[in-house]
């Protein structure tokens, strides 16, 4: 069963499209933010669980292992929303078909769509030839499984630390599969700070035709870091909107820091938690609001400012108008970078790097 998506209205300048993405009955309309079980509106409610062999052999061998996994995934579904629940498979070891059957199947009970597993480690320790085909591997061993019960759509995996010679060999793969809906993940970085990438992978789907019919859902994408004494930056994740992501997703990593940096982190926690503007587009510090609620009012202001978007677009064809005067949209030249990606993109006669087949 494929996903439907339908186009409602497309930005004349930049690379942002209204969607309607309809999936196991439900529709949800783009572009969006995630939310959780909490928060009572139509969209897709992101559910992540870590998962890695030591669990997985636990869950094997003991049946109240498998009961409390799954019962944890499905505690946190939605009635009203869409439920992607997303595993992240934490080993470097590629899963034997036994054990990925054991990620296949939880993934699968309580989720809408079918979704390949993350695999950070798969990524981050491999180079090159090798990196490929271990993560070929992986994918090529989940799709074989859950093809073979499957009656619910698939949306395929792209970390966006794969190497961007490789993104068009495995979109190739994806393609042979009849997937064109994708999550890019991002293991705590920011699409914003490698767009060259991310238009290169835009381009590869407009050159397979399948641009318009699927949609790209970016996971754990940095926000943004905090310069010196700054009380105010650049919301990396949200702007990615414009220049052509659909949903926003959370991010689940914590960042990677020494001991000197815990004892930094401490240091500055007078700072406060960070809470999105929708009015600039950034991030401010809020030291009197706790890190909990600023992620709850996170999660909703960025999921408004998605509606506020989207009747922008209806009513005008375009968003950049509206977006033009927020101040960090402004000191960051978004726009004409969005525009960029979106001419690149479009553009038939555009010229192909080194790395275009």
């Amino acid at each position: 069963m494929k996903i439907s998506v339908g186009v409602r209205d497309a930005d004349e300048e930049l690379l942002l499209k209204h969607r309607e993405i309809t999936l196991a009955g439900k529709r949800v309309e783009t572009p969006t933010k995630s939310i959780n079980k909490a928060l009572a509106a139509e969209g897709f409610n992101e559910i992540f669980k870590n998962i890695d062999l030591k669990k997985i052999h636990k869950i094997k061998s003991d049946a109240s292992e498998e009961q409390k996994f799954n019962k944890g995934i499905l505690s946190s579904c939605s009635n009203e929303s869409l439920n992607f629940a997303f595993i992240s498979y934490s080993d470097e070891i590629i899963p034997n078909s036994e054990d990925m059957e054991v990620i296949a199947d939880v993934q699968y009970a309580y989720s809408d769509a079918a979704i390949v597993p993350l695999c950070p480690r798969i990524i981050s320790k491999n180079t090159g030839e090798n990196l490929f085909c271990k993560f070929t591997d992986f994918v090529r061993e989940y799709l074989r499984i859950v093809e073979t019960l499957n009656n619910k759509s698939v949306l395929g995996l792209i970390p966006t630390k794969l190497p961007r010679q490789y993104v068009p060999r495995i979109l190739d793969i994806y393609y042979t599969h009849d997937i064109t809906s994708f999550v890019l993940d991002s293991d705590g970085s920011a699409l914003y700070s490698n767009l060259s990438w991310l238009k290169s992978l835009q381009r590869k789907l407009y050159d397979l035709g399948i641009l318009e019919e699927g949609f790209l859902y970016n996971i754990n994408s940095g926000e943004g870091k905090f310069l010196k004494n700054a009380n105010t930056v650049l919301a990396k994740d949200f702007i990615a909107i414009t220049m052509g992501i659909d949903v926003i997703g959370t991010n689940h990593i914590p960042p990677p820091v020494s001991t000197d940096g815990w004892i930094k982190i401490k240091q500055s926690r007078n700072h406060g938690p960070r809470l999105f503007d929708p009015i600039t587009y950034g991030y401010v510090r809020k030291p009197d609001i706790s890190l909990p609620d600023a992620k709850k009012i996170n999660i909703v202001r960025k999921y408004n400012e998605t509606q506020q978007v989207k009747q922008i677009l209806h009513e005008h064809n375009t968003v950049v108008d509206y977006i033009r005067e927020k101040e960090q949209i402004a000191a960051n030249d978004v726009i004409s970078k969005g525009a960029e990606i979106r001419k690149f993109v479009l553009s038939p006669g555009r010229q192909k790097s080194l790395f275009d087949k």
